[in-house]
């Protein structure tokens, strides 16, 4: 499916009504764009990005103490605190059963992207404790939620607001908006 920026631009708005309203917080990097990246989940490979942990780090849904996860979520991300208030799913790298990475893992309905109709998932909100960065946990962990979604037969893996474009390359993900404070930024 071939989807022009327009089209994008339609879904953003659809999907994040009254973004651009002066008084919305966007909460961004002042002079960095963000990016808006999609990942068609029948062309997902799950083998795209490969790395082997000792037994100690695992992945998987939090199904345990809901402090210990805002705690990390302040460390990594203070203003997303609140998204984290536990009506949604949360698939998190553990290392030695403590929380080191997470992520929601969110429905976000039937949309209409060039009359078709598909479902789309999210991975949103990804963090990692910085001092986890940079041995491949986080990126795994996401591999692993888009993973879920494409079994859940999801069409469409969505990811919001985000500044590692190049991280998330690694996954298959594609930038399809940049925006920064003055609204979406043309090619």
């Amino acid at each position: 499916m071939k989807v022009t920026e327009k089209q994008w631009a339609a879904f953003f708005n659809e999907i994040n009504p009254g973004f651009f309203d002066p008084d919305h917080d966007k909460r961004m990097q002042k002079d960095k764009p963000s990016s808006e990246m999609f990942l068609n989940l029948r062309e997902f490979d799950e083998n795209c990005y490969e790395k082997k942990f000792s037994e100690n780090v695992t992945f998987g849904y939090l199904n345990k103490d809901h402090d210990e996860l805002l705690a990390v979520v302040k460390k990594v991300m203070p203003i997303w605190v609140p998204f984290f208030d536990g009506r949604t799913n949360v698939y998190c790298g553990f290392v030695d059963g403590k929380i080191v990475s997470f992520c929601m893992v969110e429905d976000l309905g039937e949309h209409i992207l060039v009359g078709e109709r598909v479902n789309i998932g999210s991975p949103g909100c990804a963090g990692t404790l910085p001092e986890y960065r940079n041995r491949g946990i986080g990126l795994v962990m996401l591999r692993n939620a888009t993973k879920i979604l494409r079994d859940a037969k999801y069409d469409y893996s969505y990811i919001h607001h985000t500044y590692e474009t190049e991280w998330l390359k690694k996954l298959g993900y594609e930038v399809v908006l940049c925006w920064d404070e003055r609204g979406i930024l043309w090619s």
